[in-house]
């Protein structure tokens, strides 16, 4: 239903009469809008402009679209999770809260394999869009912990090479039970028991 939606939307965008009549209807818009000596227009622009800095950001950094692995969302739970029960339950973000945590640990513990191929190859094209979006010049993407990813010092020709060869070097496969996280160095920062 939504790929219906998004090719209908697709095909209003290639034809020219729809076009048209946008454009149409935008030069009346813009000849009835007082402007009162300033530029509406250029201060949406300008917003939009903001707006999507953000939003890139976001998307990248927060919601892992640079960092598509497993792994990176465990790691980062974990030094929230440090970092959110030091402070006075009311002042914790919403998912490290008291009433949060049993919930928490058990995303965290949970028995569910993680294939360290597959988590390579997203966290390789997830890499690959950081690098496109930013640039080559930004730190994160300059940042090569085991020196094998492309634009890195030891950097390889394909990005899924570089990044499996970082993943062998961090031990970061885990196929077995996430329940004894303990023994691979992954305490629970909280002091209860994994899982």
């Amino acid at each position: 239903m939504a790929a219906r939606r998004g090719l209908g939307g697709l095909a209003g965008l290639q034809d020219p009469a729809v076009m048209e009549a946008k454009r149409g209807a935008e030069t009346r818009l813009r000849a009835v809008i007082p402007t009162g000596g300033s530029d509406p227009w250029a201060e949406v622009r300008s917003a939009i402009k903001v707006s999507r800095e953000i939003f890139d950001d976001l998307g990248l950094l927060e919601y892992e679209g640079a960092f598509n692995c497993r792994q990176f969302d465990i790691a980062r739970t974990l030094v929230r999770l440090a970092d959110e029960t030091a402070k006075p339950n009311a002042d914790r973000l919403r998912e490290y809260r008291e009433s949060a945590l049993d919930s928490l640990k058990q995303h965290l513990f949970s028995e569910a394999p993680i294939y360290n191929d597959f988590e390579t190859i997203k966290l390789a094209d997830s890499l690959s869009l950081l690098m496109e979006k930013k640039g080559g010049d930004h730190p994160l993407v300059l940042k090569d912990p085991c020196g094998e990813i492309p634009g890195g010092p030891g950097g390889g020709a394909d990005p899924r090479d570089g990044v499996a060869g970082c993943c062998r070097a961090e031990k970061t496969d885990r196929r077995g039970p996430r329940s004894d996280r303990g023994k691979h160095g992954y305490a629970d920062p909280t002091g209860g028991a994994d899982g």
